[in-house]
């Protein structure tokens, strides 16, 4: 899997079953302080594609991502 992934990862797994807003993920992730939303969005997309056949990533559409 890749760092990006991973790292979405690692933020859900330290908050089963909560909400995680971008601005969470940018402040859990060192190095992600800046980065842009279409960064971020493509990190949890690639993360459900390597949790392929599970819904255990969600989006919230204005939410964040559970």
């Amino acid at each position: 899997m890749q760092p990006g992934p991973l790292a979405v990862l690692r933020v859900l797994a330290r908050q089963p079953g909560r909400l995680v807003s971008m601005a969470d993920l940018r402040s859990n992730v060192p190095g992600w302080h800046d980065m842009d939303d279409h960064a971020i969005e493509t990190a949890v997309s690639r993360l459900r594609r390597a949790l392929d056949g599970t819904d255990l990533v969600q989006s919230v559409v204005r939410r964040g991502t559970d």
